[in-house]
């Protein structure tokens, strides 16, 4: 990977410029409904509590893929 001391999980998930992650986040932020919510500050605790996320969503019915946005899984 990179030249980190400690290659934490964290690291990989979040920080690490040489993992595919980076390229990831950035999807997912660009999918992300900012209009609602605010784009959360990435850390290990906000990965492992995504689960628990519920995010104000008004329904678009004219979109066929709007309710599936906050359904990334």
């Amino acid at each position: 990977m990179c030249r980190e001391d400690i290659e934490s999980i964290e690291h990989i998930l979040t920080t690490c410029g040489k993992s595919p992650s980076k390229t990831i986040w950035e999807l997912a932020k660009s999918l992300w409904p900012t209009d609602t919510i605010p784009w959360p500050q990435l850390s290990i605790g906000t990965i492992l509590g995504c689960g628990a996320l519920r995010i104000p969503h008004k329904t678009n019915k004219n979109d066929p893929n709007d309710a599936k946005v906050a359904e990334i899984k």
